[in-house]
């Protein structure tokens, strides 16, 4: 501090106020000039200093942030909040020091030191530069901290102004009392002074503007003085060593955390490498593929071993559907539209999963597939696992079982009807010699007799060949043409498996006696008593060879059950009237083989299930009616259901699409037995087809009848099937001596029945 005197008293006053004398003009003179121009420096100077305060407390916020922020980067990177805890408490020690928080990339709080400002905790937001708010009572930093492992962070430090405001009244108080004193001590008192404190100044913002644009190599100008400008060198010295021993710190600190992640990175790696290792060693080792494909079905390198044995070498466009295809031809498009719906997100990514194709065939092995889907942590798609498993083993136990299964059902059936089976075989038989040992040439043809062959393996149980034809019928529907070689050849090969399993089945003789009932028995036993003629016992008799239509009654009504079984369709009611009829079925076989395709059509679209029937109004318990009557004009069988009826105008619909005639109502009946009309719009295992039908009504045509359709929308329908009674009769008439008596005639033989 300069030396401060008393003013001098001038002599004029001191003489008895004669006026001013020349040392007062002087004084006033030199007054007044030194007002004028102290006045003005003094406020410059106090302006000056209190610029030059506040900028360097913005240089200071900017410099702790640049450091920070280079400090904190493998914080961030890590989510270390020790590092970030050691860089705040090395700073902590500066009092200008309000608050300090680290943001990670997500806005959350990392580590915080200090209270901080409302518009600092916007900072979490994040900052594309370096930057300094000045605040009313504080100067806030914002810095971006970048790691070089990738993640990003916010730093922000507030500084408060309380040191700057103190600061701010010192100097106004030194230069007043700066002032007075220059006011004493004369002009060149107060340029001396004013030139000391504009070097002393000078030399602390130079250095500071130098430290401030990272200069660390500086140091503190040498200010012995005490005033305010002096402490401000001191304290602007200290600051200077304290960021100078923090940079060492955090250097020392940099180079130790440096080495131990470099340690941490080393051991994880090893640990990393032992894993992969130890799970290469379990991929090559199971006996189910694994392998990952990116958004773009790209495979990664990383794959079991097993894969490249079941499907060769991977292709070079690394893409999965690409490999697929490479040993499944067919497969590769199906699995890369299915990837294609479950990257457009329409639907829930779990559906889209589950529609995924689940399994191909590489030559005679078979292959299930698995798919895990892999997400983000925000739940977007990255990608997907896939799993493949060899289940040919799988396959064929489910094959031989289901053989052996419908094996067993034969036998059962062959315990109860034995006839029966043994003409089933048969037709079967003959159904499959004509489809693969003498195929017919038109595709109408091999549609009819695979439909029924289909139909009718399915009733009896063999529903390996039933699923086998409705394979080829799809290969028929999408391939056009007629059947082809490699299909005939896996239909028969299938059937001789099969066949030699059933043993002497086909070829054991269709029948080895007759069959009667009790109540036959015992009207043949009364009538001999009663010394009833020979020719009507004869007659009697003679009807015994015949088939009773009630046995085949019952077996289509016992696979009517079955398939409703099947179809949940049950409680069902099926009903027989045929009485004790009997008839020679010789001619009728065809028409019996594709019967079952109407009954199958009754239980398949006319009976609803009980939902469907209570929501209708109608009884829990469908019927299923199967009569058959002979008269002296007509054979007829009947086929009526409870059901819903037929719809005519979707059967119209259908007729007019294949171009079938359908304007009047008795077309419309014909186009019912039309081949490839249906009123199913999708294709199932029972029908679908528009081709069973068909079959049957070129088998009632063929032998001579015809067919007749009574239905209304809602309350079921009647088919019904008439022949002269001609069909239907016995060729035992001429062979028996007196033709039939009357009960001939009660078992459907004489003239008038």
């Amino acid at each position: 501090e300069p030396a401060t005197g008393a003013p001098v008293e001038p002599s004029a006053t001191r003489a008895g106020g004669r006026g001013l004398s020349i040392a007062h003009k002087l004084g006033l003179l030199m007054f007044v000039l030194v007002l004028a121009i102290v006045a003005p420096l003094t406020a410059y100077f106090q302006s000056r200093q209190v610029e030059s305060l506040r900028q360097n407390l913005q240089s200071k916020a900017e410099t702790y942030a640049q450091l920070l922020s280079t400090q904190v980067r493998s914080a961030v990177a890590f989510d270390d909040r020790e590092t970030a805890r050691e860089a705040f408490e090395a700073l902590a020690s500066d009092r200008d020091l309000s608050g300090v928080v680290l943001f990670t990339a997500r806005g959350t709080v990392l580590e915080r030191w200090g209270s901080l400002s409302s518009l600092a905790q916007e900072a979490k937001n994040g900052v594309a530069e370096r930057r300094v708010f000045e605040l009313s009572d504080r100067v806030l930093a914002v810095a971006p901290v970048v790691s070089l492992e990738g993640p990003k962070g916010t730093l922000a430090l507030e500084l408060s102004k309380a040191a700057l405001e103190s600061g701010r009244r010192a100097v106004q108080r030194t230069s007043l009392l700066m002032g007075c004193t220059a006011l004493v001590s004369g002009v060149l008192l107060a340029l001396a002074i004013a030139q000391s404190f504009a070097r002393r100044l000078r030399a602390i913002a130079g250095v500071a503007g130098a430290v401030a644009a990272g200069d660390l190599t500086q140091t503190a100008p040498r200010d012995g003085s005490s005033d305010e400008i002096g402490s401000l060198s001191r304290s602007f010295g200290i600051m200077l060593e304290q960021l100078k021993r923090l940079i060492a710190e955090i250097k020392t600190s940099a180079e130790q955390e440096h080495a131990r992640l470099e340690r941490l990175v080393d051991q994880r790696t090893q640990a990393l490498g032992r894993r992969n290792a130890d799970m290469r060693r379990v991929l090559d080792n199971v006996d189910q593929g694994f392998l990952t494909i990116d958004r773009r079905a790209i495979m990664s390198e990383e794959r079991s071993r097993i894969i490249e044995r079941w499907l060769g070498p991977a292709p070079q466009s690394g893409v999965l559907w690409d490999y697929i295809e490479q040993a499944a031809p067919g497969m590769g498009l199906p699995l890369s539209l299915a990837w294609e719906q479950v990257l457009e997100d329409v639907l829930p990514l779990e559906v889209a999963v589950q529609m995924m194709p689940r399994s191909f065939v590489v030559g005679s092995r078979h292959y299930a597939v698995d798919y895990k889907l892999t997400l983000s942590e925000s739940g977007a798609l990255e990608g997907m696992l896939v799993v493949l498993s060899d289940v040919t083993v799988v396959i064929e136990r489910q094959r031989l079982e289901e053989e052996e299964r419908e094996v067993l059902q034969l036998f059962s059936r062959l315990l109860q009807d034995r006839a029966g089976v043994l003409e089933f075989l048969s037709e079967t038989h003959r159904l499959v010699e004509s489809l693969t040992r003498n195929p017919p040439e038109e595709v109408a043809v091999t549609k009819r007799l695979l439909h029924t062959l289909k139909g009718n393996t399915g009733l009896y149980g063999l529903q390996s060949v039933a699923k086998l034809c409705h394979a080829l019928e799809d290969n028929l529907q999408e391939q056009g043409g007629n059947l082809s070689r490699a299909d005939a050849d896996r239909l028969l090969a299938h059937w001789q498996a099969l066949s030699t399993k059933l043993g002497g089945f086909i070829d054991a003789p269709k029948s080895g006696g007759v069959t009667i009932d009790d109540s036959e028995y015992g009207e043949l036993l009364a009538a001999v008593a009663a010394g009833t003629p020979h020719a009507q016992l004869a007659g009697m008799v003679g009807a015994w060879q015949l088939e009773p239509v009630e046995l085949r009654l019952r077996r289509l009504a016992q696979q009517a059950q079955g398939l409703a079984e099947r179809l949940q369709k049950l409680p069902l009611d099926v009903r027989v009237e045929a009485g004790r009829l009997r008839i020679d079925s010789a001619r009728l076989l065809d028409v019996w083989a594709a019967l079952p395709h109407l009954v199958r059509n009754a239980i398949d679209h006319g009976i609803e299930t009980p939902e469907q029937r209570a929501a209708a109004g109608k009884t829990e318990r469908a019927s299923l009616v199967l009569r058959a009557a002979l008269n002296a004009q007509q054979f007829s069988i009947e086929i009526e259901d409870s059901g819903r009826g037929i719809d005519w105008e979707a059967l119209r619909a259908a007729a007019a699409r294949k171009g079938v005639p359908c304007s009047t109502q008795r077309e419309l009946s014909d186009a019912l037995f039309a081949d490839g009309v249906s009123t199913r719009d999708e294709v199932t295992e029972n029908s679908g087809r528009g081709v069973g039908t068909a079959a049957l009504a070129r088998a009632v045509r063929t032998t001579g009848g015809r067919i007749e359709v009574f239905s209304e929308r809602g309350k079921g329908a009647r088919f019904r099937l008439t022949w002269p009674a001609a069909v239907a009769r016995p060729s035992l008439a001429k062979a028996i001596p007196g033709g039939f008596g009357p009960a001939a005639a009660k078992h459907g033989m004489g003239r008038g029945s």
